[in-house]
Formats: structure tokens, C-alpha cells, sequence
């Protein structure tokens, strides 16, 4: 009937897009599904409700499809209910085609967990990376092993478990090399494993694996992979205060992504020259930066970058003695980080609220905020990078001067024994008070 060759084949096309979207031809596959798309939606309810396997094919051949455009949301409403539509037992009543079919659904839940990590849900991504995982394993899916452990490392790192992370990078590093895996693929590991070193402030080697995934992704033609290393780059530049050479990177990497239309990519780019031109005082430009990434973070969903792009501008409006507005913006990203399920850089937002008490002169506050993230980082082992020492350093000093020393360190060691809990507590009540403060002046 026209239903059934109509879903055959766009699910075939889906399937051809699977392979094309990872290769060379990337931008032509991206463009070719943008203009099949309203055909393709039409497919995949129809073998939703008639053809439930087939439906976690279509899905999982373009999870990635949703991943480069920006728009996670759909991609998990199609491959949740895909795999809801055909569970695991009815898939393996199947004789003889178990393995396709095991296969198919392995990559459903993986692509069903990178696009819940994406949009910051650790908490359902880590059972479907390992679902597919233990599917991979029983098919003997090498490649596919390699790709799941790739995921679950980038996992690990969101959430600063960076020891783990390097074990699973690693291990699907050695898997790919050991396999003779594509260019494109020994660059993903290469450039996690990169971003991982980055973390841990190991910059040589952070630098070495980028420049060995950008020479691999460009034989590849792999270009979402070249922007991915460029910002890497950039990122190891900025960490070590060579704002001119991090400018050069990140202008690199932009524009590969603009070209693409990735707006994940873009977004995490525009985020990284914002904080470059901050650093270099350029304040309006800089906020207009974090202003386009935070817009293309809310049409993602994406919270984690909502989070970090709140922060940012609220280290705008500090610079610019906006107290008042700083407060505002920190206490918004504050507060979405602690209802998230993965508070992983809460030392960042208590240092920026560190910051903001240091420049009002709350010392002892400032003291117990630092303490606080020092003790946090030193915990995760993620260490401010060099660039990053420069204000906080300063301020630790404003607060030392006028504490004195011992009430200084006594306020620091207040600060390293809070909970995570009662830190956020802390900043969230100081923010409180400034506005009470505000308006209080603003009533005269």
C-alpha cells in the first residue's frame, strides 16, 4: 500500500543519512533531511503504529540529525517513544534477525542518551549509554562499543568524575586505534580525551591530542570534528592567557559551525570569544556573545549552557558595577544549577558570587566563598586555569587586607567545611540581601 513504500522508503533514506551525516558529505546530508522532513515525520508515525521496529531504525538513523541542528528535544520524543513502542523482549522474539534488530536498538539508546546529555539529564543518559553499551558488547559491535564508551566519558567529564572519564576515553581510544577505526572516529576520542587534560590543566597534553584530532578530522572531511578541535585549541590558549592565539582558534572554529549550522557548537564557541573578550575588556562585545549563546541554549533546552551563560553576563554586569543586576543574573544561574542533577561546576558560581562580595566589600563572606571552591576543586581535581587566577587572586587578597590574616584564614576554613547545600544557601541569602539593600537605596 502507499503508506508502507512511503515509510520503506524514507526509512532507507534515514538510513543512507546515518552514514552520509558522518562523513565527507555532511553538509548535503544535513541539507537533504532539513528538506525531507515533514516526508520523514509522516514515516515515522506511521511505523510507529504499524511497524514498532522499524521505528526504532528510522529513529536512531537520525538521532544525530537532531544533535547537529540544534534541536534535542524532538530527537529524544522520537527515539523515547520508538523504543517505548518496541521493548527489548519483542524485539528478540525475532529469529535470526536479533542481532540487526539488537543492533538498531543499541543505537537508539545511545543516541536517546547523548541527546539527554546534552540537554543536561545525566540522570536518564547514563542508563541508556549503558543499555547500548551492554547490547554493543553482546552483538560484538566494536565500533559501536567504542562509540558508547566515547559517551559515557564525555558523561564522566560534565560531571567532573574526570578519573573515570579518562577511563573510558581511553579505553575507547584503544579499541578505535586497535581496530582500525576511521579518521573521524579516532578524532572524537582524541579530542574528549584533549578536553578531559584541559580540565585537569594538563595543557601540553590537551594540545597534542586537538592538533592529532584536527589533522584527522580534516583528512576525514569530518568538519563538525575540525570545529570541535579548533575550539579546543582555543580553549587550551585562553586557559593560558594567550588571548591572541585563543581569538584565532575560536574565529577558526566559528566559522566552520556557521557554515555547518550547528547551533550546539556555536553556542559553546560564542561562549568561549565572549569570555576572551572579557578578559581583554571588551565588555559590550563580549555580552553580546553570551547573549547569542544563551538564546541558542533556550531554544535547545539545553540548561547547562543556560547556566553558564547566566553567570557569564552576571560577570558583565559585575565589571560594569551593576551589583544590583549581577545579583540577579548569578542567583538565576545558581538556582539552576542546584536543581540540576548535575551540579558539577558549582565552584564556578560560588566564585563569581565570591567576586561580586569582594567588590562590596563583604570580606569575610568573600573569604568563606573561596574557601569554599578551593576546597570543591581540589575535591574533583579541576583547577582554575591560569587565566582564570587573576581575579580570584585579587580578590582573596582584598579580603585577606582587610580581614587580616587570621580571620581571613579562619573565614576560608568556615568556607572549605560547607556542603555543597549550605554554600548555595549562603550565596543565595547574600544575593537576598543585596536586593533588599537596592531597594532600600531606591526608596531614599
Amino acid at each position: 500500500e502507499a503508506s508502507r513504500s512511503h515509510a520503506d522508503w524514507f526509512a532507507d533514506l534515514a538510513e543512507r543519512a546515518d552514514e552520509g551525516i558522518s562523513g565527507a558529505d555532511q553538509p548535503a546530508w544535513l541539507e537533504r533531511i532539513d528538506a525531507d522532513l515533514d516526508n520523514l515525520r509522516a514515516a515515522q508515525e506511521w511505523v510507529l503504529a504499524w511497524d514498532p521496529p522499524r521505528a526504532v531504525q528510522m529513529a536512531g538513523a537520525v538521532w544525530m540529525y537532531w544533535h547537529l541542528r540544534g534541536r534535542p528535544t524532538e530527537g529524544r520524543s522520537w527515539l523515547e517513544r520508538a523504543l517505548a513502542a518496541c521493548p527489548a523482549d519483542s524485539e528478540g522474539d525475532v529469529a535470526g534477525s536479533a542481532p540487526l534488530l539488537l543492533s538498531r536498538r543499541s543505537r537508539a539508546l545511545h543516541g536517546a542518551g547523548t541527546l539527554a546529555w546534552v540537554q543536561g539529564d545525566g540522570a536518564a543518559a547514563r542508563p541508556l549509554f549503558e543499555d547500548a553499551l551492554g547490547l554493543r558488547r553482546a552483538v560484538g559491535d566494536t565500533a559501536g562499543v567504542a562509540g558508547t564508551l566515547n559517551n559515557l566519558g564525555l558523561l564522566a567529564w560534565s560531571r567532573q568524575e574526570l578519573d573515570e572519564a579518562r577511563r573510558f576515553l581511553g579505553e575507547s581510544l584503544e579499541i578505535r586505534r586497535r581496530n582500525g577505526a576511521t579518521p573521524a572516529a579516532l578524532a572524537s576520542s582524541l579530542h574528549n580525551l584533549g578536553v578531559v587534560n584541559w580540565e585537569r590543566g594538563d595543557y601540553a597534553a590537551s594540545r597534542s591530542a586537538s592538533r592529532e584530532a584536527l589533522a584527522l578530522c580534516r583528512e576525514a572531511g569530518d568538519r563538525v570534528g575540525e570545529g570541535h578541535a579548533l575550539n579546543n585549541l582555543g580553549n587550551v590558549a585562553l586557559a593560558l592567557s594567550d588571548l591572541e592565539a585563543a581569538e584565532s582558534w575560536y574565529a577558526q572554529s566559528l566559522e566552520v559551525k556557521r557554515v555547518l549550522g550547528y547551533p550546539p557548537g556555536i553556542a559553546a564557541t560564542l561562549s568561549n570569544v565572549g569570555v576572551t573578550a572579557m578578559r581583554r575588556g571588551r565588555l559590550a562585545e563580549a555580552a553580546a556573545h553570551f547573549e547569542e549563546s544563551l538564546t541558542l541554549y533556550r531554544q535547545m533546552d539545553a540548561p547547562e549552557g543556560i547556566v553558564t551563560q547566566l553567570r557569564n553576563l552576571g560577570q558583565i554586569a559585575l565589571e560594569r558595577g551593576e551589583w544590583e543586576h549581577a545579583r540577579h543574573l548569578l542567583s538565576q544561574s545558581l538556582s539552576m544549577r542546584r536543581a540540576s542533577d548535575n551540579p558539577s561546576d558549582v565552584a564556578g558560581n560560588l566564585e563569581a558570587f565570591a567576586l561580586l562580595e569582594a567588590a562590596r566589600g563583604e570580606a569575610a563572606r568573600a573569604a568563606r566563598m573561596l574557601g569554599f571552591a578551593a576546597a570543591r576543586r581540589a575535591g574533583s581535581r579541576t583547577p582554575l586555569h591560569p587565566s582564570e587566577r587573576t581575579p580570584i587572586d585579587r580578590a582573596a587578597a582584598a579580603a585577606r587586607a582587610a580581614l587580616g590574616d587570621g580571620e581571613f584564614e579562619r573565614s576560608w576554613r568556615e568556607g572549605a567545611s560547607l556542603t555543597v547545600e549550605d554554600a548555595v544557601q549562603l550565596a543565595l541569602e547574600f544575593s537576598e540581601g543585596i536586593a533588599l539593600t537596592a531597594r532600600k537605596w531606591a526608596r531614599g
